[in-house]
């Protein structure tokens, strides 16, 4: 099984802007490669990442539009569309 968090890499460069004294992140898509098979949102409007407890909780009842997987050792992360805007939810293995 494909992870599609895999894609991620191959398909895009991104701009990642964390403030450390809060958790969450600003990241800035672009240069998707024209076979991308990413959703239009995820490769046309920037959008926030929050770090989260507990990532399948807090999926619960939220629409998603990219589906929770792995983009790096000890990570994990999902999308959703939350009043028309990407948000990225992830966490971290402690």
């Amino acid at each position: 099984m494909c992870d599609a968090w895999s894609l991620f890499p191959s398909t895009c460069l991104v701009r990642i802007v964390h403030h450390f004294h809060l958790a969450c992140g600003l990241v800035f898509g672009g240069n998707f490669k024209p076979w991308s098979p990413l959703p239009e949102i995820i490769r046309t409007v920037a959008h926030v990442a929050f770090e989260v407890d507990d990532l399948d909780a807090a999926l619960q009842g939220q629409e998603i539009i990219f589906p929770p997987g792995s983009p790096s050792n000890g990570v994990r992360a999902a999308m959703i569309l939350h009043n028309g805007a990407p948000i990225e939810l992830i966490t971290f293995d402690k």
